[in-house]
């Protein structure tokens, strides 16, 4: 792979050990697929006696580690992120975190104090002082102060400014709490948050702006899956974010950047996300340069392997909400055919036989392609693994946006993402 790389001076790799096995290419679905992939093959070689602090998984964005988190966490797999903080730790995120909490509990003044001067509008540690001191006086909570007409008056005229803005913002995400990406959207759009971390202009910008838009696409998937709104999304994301109370000395699998891996080295790697503009990514499209670089960055992941290799990308991901289709790394069809084993979602061995390109083929990613909108009418009987048995109202839209309305017999009426939802037709073997 390495040689489509002009730039470069000619060097040979050779190793003393035996013939190893075939690099693993899993084709999956989507990245929740992907994530539960990594996860459950991590699972089985500690299971054939890996240990976990000799296993990692790099990913090209710092954003790409949420989902790998959560399958982790999901199936008891001890991890540490590398050179950085979980997902959920990241300050982007607890502040938007923080806003959404104050709209689902306003008495919670340690979130309103986090975020009242993020982005900053004035509010120095003075204003803040008084803020409380008013707050407390009136038995308000910080924010219930903010609402307060005659509360806001006692405040300096710049503050009081910004101070309604800011309860208007949260007035008017109050609306939308019934989903989390809604009120998510209304408070970003509101405060604009996205535009702070741009006008920053240092280094990590394009990675905080990356999460956050990793964080729309959770709480958007959330509500797909499970609805229940913002309440119910925070509630998830304290599961996410619990105290890890495992034995610090435990040994843990590797999270981390392929920028951080150079240097080391592990008996058994996963490399997540390699699809075109994800790894490539997309600002080095367009650019020799830029591609070289990438696929230097690629080659560091791939040698940093002693024993197995497993690459992973998705049919599709959702950036900000919106689900977009992919495509494979032009990376992959650098790897020699015969170097590889591909795999699909279902994990089920796949043989694609198109190597002429030296590279893999659709032929090999061994899922059904067709419309799940047409793959099941309304009136159907259906069963759902949380929800129950329902019966099918409507089917909305095409392809991997097509959306179900299923009333259950519970009372329940729930709008799924089709694709995801897991519906069974009462009467396939399993659903009874």
């Amino acid at each position: 792979m390495i040689e489509h790389n002009e730039q470069r001076l000619e060097k040979r790799l050779r190793t003393d050990n035996d013939e190893g096995e075939p690099i693993t290419v899993h084709a999956a679905y989507a990245p929740q697929d992907e994530a539960r992939a990594i996860a459950r093959r991590i699972q089985a070689l500690v299971r054939r006696g890996a240990t976990p602090d000799q296993i990692a998984v790099f990913y090209r964005s710092h954003y790409l580690s949420r989902g790998v988190e959560e399958a982790l966490r999901n199936e008891l797999v001890p991890y540490e992120v590398v050179g950085g903080v979980s997902f959920f730790e990241r300050k982007e995120i607890k502040d938007v975190l923080a806003y959404l909490r104050v709209l689902v509990n306003p008495l919670d003044d340690v979130s309103m104090e986090r975020v009242i001067n993020v982005p900053p509008r004035g509010i120095g540690r003075a204003t803040l002082d008084k803020i409380r001191g008013i707050a407390r006086a009136r038995g308000m909570s910080v924010y219930e102060s903010l609402l307060d007409d005659e509360a806001r008056a006692e405040l300096p005229q710049k503050a009081r400014a910004a101070l309604a803005a800011v309860a208007a913002t949260f007035e008017s995400a109050r609306t939308k709490t019934a989903h989390a990406e809604a009120a998510m959207k209304a408070i970003e759009s509101g405060i604009g948050y996205i535009a702070h971390l741009q006008a920053l202009g240092d280094q990590e910008e394009d990675a905080r702006v990356e999460n956050l838009l990793e964080l729309l696409s959770d709480a958007a998937y959330f509500d797909e899956q499970h609805g229940g709104g913002l309440a119910e999304y925070l509630a998830h994301v304290s599961l996410m974010t619990s105290e890890d109370r495992r034995d610090e000395d435990e040994p843990r699998v590797s999270l981390m950047s392929v920028h951080a891996a150079k240097g080391l080295e592990f008996d058994h790697v996963f490399v997540a996300g390699l699809e075109e503009g994800v790894f490539p990514h997309e600002r080095a499209l367009d650019e020799d340069a830029g591609i070289e670089e990438e696929r230097r960055l690629l080659y560091v992941a791939l040698t940093r392997a002693r024993q197995t290799l497993w690459l992973g990308w998705a049919r599709e991901r959702m950036v900000g909400g919106v689900t977009d289709r992919q495509t494979r790394s032009s990376f992959l069809k650098e790897i020699p055919r015969d170097c590889i084993a591909v795999e699909s979602t279902t994990d089920d061995d796949a043989d694609g036989d198109d190597a002429a390109d030296g590279g893999i083929g659709d032929a090999a990613l061994d899922y059904d392609q067709s419309d799940p909108a047409e793959r099941i009418a309304p009136g159907a009987r259906v069963q759902h693994k949380e929800y129950g048995r329902g019966t099918l109202v409507r089917v909305s839209g095409h392809g991997m946006l097509a959306r179900a309305t299923v009333r259950f017999d519970s009372g329940a009426e729930r709008v799924l993402l089709l694709e995801y939802a897991g519906l069974m037709p009462l009467g396939q073997r399993g659903a009874e």
